[in-house]
C-alpha cells in the first residue's frame, strides 16, 4: 500500500513510477486520498499499472475519499477498470476478500 500526497502532475511522474514497482502484489493499494492535483498523464500510469497487474492476474485499488483526485477518477471513467474505494479500510476488506477468493479457486478449494 502507498499513501500518496500533493500534487501528481508532470514533475512526478518519475517518482510514481516507482511507487508502482515497489507495491506488492497480488493486490496493491494506492492512497489518493490526500492528493492535491491529478494530472491527466499521471492517471494514465495509473491505469496503465492496473491493466499490467490485471493482465499478470493481480490487482491495484485505489482509495479516494471525497477531493480533486476522486473528482479526477470519476470524470475520467477509470473507477468503471480500477475497483475506487472511499475508505483503506473498505479498501483492505474487499481486495482481501477477491484475493481470498482467487486464492480458493486458484487451488481448487471452494
Amino acid at each position: 500500500m502507498a499513501v500518496l500526497r500533493g500534487a501528481l502532475d508532470l514533475t512526478a511522474e518519475r517518482g510514481l513510477r516507482d511507487v508502482f514497482a515497489a507495491l506488492p502484489e497480488p493486490v496493491a493499494i494506492l492512497d489518493l486520498s490526500a492528493v492535491e492535483i491529478l494530472s491527466a498523464s499521471c492517471l494514465g500510469l495509473i491505469v496503465e499499472d492496473a491493466a499490467a497487474r490485471g493482465a499478470r492476474g493481480y490487482a491495484l485499488a485505489l482509495v479516494a475519499a471525497d477531493g480533486l483526485a476522486l473528482r479526477v477518477v470519476r470524470l475520467s471513467g477509470a473507477h468503471t477498470c480500477i475497483p475506487t474505494f472511499p475508505s483503506l479500510s473498505d479498501a483492505v476488506r474487499e481486495m482481501g476478500e477477491r484475493e481470498l477468493g482467487r486464492q480458493a479457486t486458484d487451488h481448487g478449494v471452494g
